[in-house]
């Protein structure tokens, strides 16, 4: 299926980086509302399903462009789903709203589910999606960087979870969303989940973080899937993909809490192995800031396997 059209013209557009984690948004919103192409690499994933004898999309999940054909999301969100029948929308702000101009939708062509993913534990929650289409790149659609393994987004950086709501919880928000985040102690974490979660022996394992947030008014569950982006530092206006949302023990009506997060720099390997199959050049979607990519050939951890 092709994607749907995009006048966004931008072979002449002079002020178009095209570079990974880069926003072309003059203004950016206050609180946790968003303006189209504020956050151009947040995707919604859906599956084409025949309800009542109509085909329909059905919103499932949030998942992040990496590269203009590669999509990265939980694995809890689409496994055991039909591959043929999902479908990624680029571009898109409100989920409930008809497809516009702005708006790509591409049929996934093919999904990798990391091997070692544990259903219960949610342990190595990631998937990596292959589209039938390249993305076209513009304002409402660009890819986020990957981190590598030397840079570090606990302090000194600007960090937003970006999603949508979980609809199942009342009132849930149709609109893509943000929330200013913070990384989150991972003891403090750990009790958090201990405490809510009834399991007096747990502990975050090393494949996960927690995010914690400095507003007091944070809206129910994301959905999974979503990304937490950070800038490398306060001033910087490019953004990596450091968590992929994997759950929450948060209660609408307890706000405060944690959300627990696959570490992505846990997995560039994997995501390399896979990026090579499909002749992907690891560059375009992890720039080093050191001009060097010794590091971008080395595992970050035994855990990202193939």
């Amino acid at each position: 299926m092709s994607p749907a059209a995009n006048p966004e013209n931008l072979v002449d557009d002079q002020n178009w980086s095209g570079e990974c984690g880069q926003r072309d948004v003059l203004e950016t919103t206050t609180g946790s509302g968003t303006k189209r192409g504020e956050f151009p690499w947040s995707v919604a994933v859906f599956t084409h399903t025949n309800i009542l004898g109509t085909l329909r999309y059905v919103f499932l999940c949030g998942g992040t462009l990496i590269d203009e054909p590669i999509v990265l999301t939980a694995a809890a969100c689409i496994q055991h789903k039909n591959v043929s029948e999902l479908f990624v929308h680029i571009g898109v702000w409100n989920v409930d709203a008809r497809s516009d101009r702005f708006t790509q939708i591409i049929q996934v062509a093919e999904v990798a589910v990391h091997k070692d993913y544990e259903s219960l534990s949610l342990i190595n929650n990631i998937a990596l999606l292959v589209l039938k289409d390249s993305v076209r790149p513009g304002r409402s659609a660009n890819r986020v960087c990957l981190p590598e393994g030397n840079q570090k987004f606990e302090t000194d950086s600007t960090c937003y979870v970006v999603g949508w709501e979980d609809q199942r919880s009342l009132g849930g928000s149709n609109a893509l969303l943000k929330l200013s985040a913070e990384h989150a102690n991972r003891e403090e974490c750990s009790k958090y989940i201990r405490f809510m979660g009834g399991n007096p022996n747990y502990n975050l394992p090393k494949e996960h973080l927690c995010s914690s947030y400095s507003s007091p008014l944070v809206p129910c569950a994301r959905v999974q899937g979503s990304g937490l982006v950070c800038s490398l530092h306060n001033n910087s206006e490019q953004f990596f993909l450091v968590g992929i949302a994997s759950y929450s023990k948060r209660h609408c009506s307890q706000s405060p809490g944690y959300d627990v997060f696959q570490k992505t720099e846990n997995y560039i390997s994997w995501v390399d192995t896979h990026m090579k199959k499909y002749s992907r050049d690891k560059s375009y979607y992890r720039p080093d800031p050191n001009g060097s990519n010794e590091e971008a050939d080395k595992d970050t951890d035994d855990i990202a396997s193939s």
